[in-house]
């Protein structure tokens, strides 16, 4: 479906008091009907309301009707009380929603109702488009990611309601993620992954060696924001690229994660001992002594990693460094031959991997220097037994986020924010009992769990609506970005339409509902109870302080200060 764009020239009205906008609401699920039970929900059915909600996912799962975006800019001649508008539309296809149920409605089993369900109902899974596919390992399993506190929760509960049809596969730390294999992530039915892994530094460190990234220029202490946003993105399309190479010869693949980091790592000499060459990673001791005269005569060319490194850098090597060079461009020569003849023709199913000897790859472990086993002959033989990929290797049918909301509490939790948005799926769900939805920021920040943009962040400027100011990204820009936000004022009239595209964006993809549990039965019955007299004596006691303070607690809690007896404490 093509783009839609427009503009048009209204007449202007300025407003002496903004008019309040109305406050956004979220629909539930109680006048729609009832999906079946899934198969294999034998012992614990779904109540009526949540099988309510289960059909409500199905159909978004199966919809075919794109959702619009849309773009408004505008111009405001007020003298001439006229007000020019572009407007931009795309529709998106968008499968899932958020399901915003409060707590206790059982949103974990109504999320394994619809996997359960869904190809009974729906049919197959979706096919990924070809290009996809070239870049990526295919899985039918659905990914779960959740905080810490819920990781024993979800295998409770898929026991409990699937019995032993689904295969789980658990990754809840770093140690455990090492033993997982692609054959495990493709043949799983669920994935659940602990929050912590994917904002830990040893997961993106090793998927920026896998993509033939610089490590060294994430920023550190788990923090993200757009520095490290930039990096993934980098990350993120190395990994595609290196994909197709895995999959035809992964000795090969090795060969050249091993050029690209030994590559990274004299740049960072370089630029350590020169101060020449821009780091990301914040560490402004590499960046102190540069001027602008140098930085101009300097210029940084990218060549290819074969040529002149010895020439180019030798004066700030040392001699053990220097040799370890040397070596590698000698094993280059010998196998720059080999490599263009390997693209074309099927190699040998095992090849032995050379490794760098450079000091920096000296230091590091052995898990580190080759996490995925691609040196093994196993491996190389068959890419299904290669160790610990990492998420975004995988096109997956779904992807969950349990309680989406905490990604935005705290800023360690920014990267698996990041994460999350980048992973390929036919399917999109996001839970929380208490969805953030008071403004167009917070409406937006929903809708860009699901891949939906809504538009422009608001900078704050908002002319009678309920934001709660300037968001979190506003942390990262830069004092120009700040500043020209304060120029660029908008219209009442341009946030309100962003208001009520707000509240399209709520009917559409988000639910709350309220568990329908009827009230626990209960009896009254009084018995009477004659009291020992040195019981009865303590009671009389207590009604007497009682009624001399009054029946205060205050007064109660002052007279601690000043009493010497125990009658506070009995």
């Amino acid at each position: 479906m093509a783009w839609d764009f427009g503009w048009r020239i209204v007449q202007h009205e300025e407003f002496s008091k903004p008019p309040a906008f109305k406050k956004l609401e979220l629909t539930s699920n109680k006048k729609d009907s009832a999906a079946d039970q899934p198969p294999n929900f034998k012992k614990y059915p779904l109540r009526p309301e949540q099988l309510r909600s289960l059909k409500w996912m199905l159909a978004q799962e199966a919809t075919k009707v794109p959702f619009w975006e849309e773009e408004v800019s505008e111009a405001v001649l007020g003298s001439m009380c006229w007000r020019a508008e572009g407007k931009t539309r795309r529709p998106v296809l968008v499968r899932g929603g958020i399901v915003a149920d409060q707590v206790g409605y059982g949103k974990t089993a109504i999320t394994l109702g619809l996997v359960d369900a869904a190809e009974e109902v729906n049919g197959a899974p979706l096919k990924f488009p070809d290009e996809v596919l070239k870049a990526s390992i295919e899985t039918p399993a659905t990914l779960v990611v959740v905080p810490a506190h819920l990781m024993g929760q979800w295998p409770e509960e898929v026991a409990k309601f699937c019995g032993k049809s689904k295969r789980v596969v658990i990754i809840k730390d770093m140690s455990s993620f090492n033993n997982i294999t692609v054959d495990d992530m493709k043949d799983a039915d669920l994935v659940i992954v602990n929050f912590t892994v994917l904002s830990n530094d040893k997961y993106h460190e090793r998927l920026a060696r896998l993509a033939g990234a610089n490590a060294g220029s994430l920023p550190g202490s788990k923090r993200g924001g757009r520095h490290f946003d930039a990096v993934y993105g980098e990350c993120v399309a190395g990994v595609e690229n290196r994909c197709e190479i895995l999959k035809e010869n992964r000795a090969l693949a090795y060969e050249r994660i091993e050029k690209d980091a030994f590559s990274h790592w004299n740049e960072e000499q370089r630029a350590t001992q020169s101060g020449v060459g821009m780091r990301l990673d914040r560490k402004k001791s590499v960046y102190k002594k540069v001027s602008e005269e140098k930085t101009k005569v300097e210029v940084v060319v990218n060549e290819p990693f074969v040529e002149n490194k010895q020439k180019r850098w030798g004066a700030m090597m040392t001699e053990e460094e220097a040799k370890a060079l040397a070596e590698e461009k000698e094993r280059d020569a010998m196998d720059v031959d080999d490599d263009e003849e390997e693209e074309e023709e099927d190699m040998e199913p095992v090849r032995k991997c050379k490794a760098r000897s450079d000091p920096m790859h000296k230091k590091m472990k052995d898990n580190d220097k080759d996490p995925w086993g691609l040196t093994t002959s196993r491996v190389q033989k068959d890419l299904g037994l290669m160790k610990c990929p990492p998420l975004e290797l995988f096109s997956w049918n779904r992807v969950v986020i349990d309680e989406f909301h905490y990604l935005n509490q705290k800023q360690d939790r920014a990267r698996v924010l990041t994460l999350v948005l980048g992973l390929k799926s036919n399917y999109r769900w996001c839970l929380s009992g208490t969805p953030p939805h008071e403004s167009f920021n917070d409406v937006s920040s929903l809708a860009r769990l699901l891949g939906i943009h809504l538009g422009v962040p608001d900078s704050g400027q908002n002319k009678g609506g309920r934001g709660s100011g300037r968001s979190k990204a506003d942390k990262d820009k830069t004092n120009m970005e700040k500043f020209s936000d304060m120029l660029d004022l908008k219209s009442t009239q341009w946030h309100m339409r962003r208001h009520d595209l707000s509240q399209d964006f709520l009917d559409r993809f988000v639910r709350q509902n309220i568990a329908e549990i009827d009230e626990i039965p209960q009896e009254e019955h009084i018995n009477s109870v004659t009291l020992p007299p040195a019981e009865r004596a303590i009671y009389l006691e207590l009604e007497t302080h009682l009624k001399s303070l009054e029946m205060n607690s205050q007064k109660a809690k002052k007279s601690k200060k000043n009493s010497k007896g125990d009658r506070e404490k009995r």
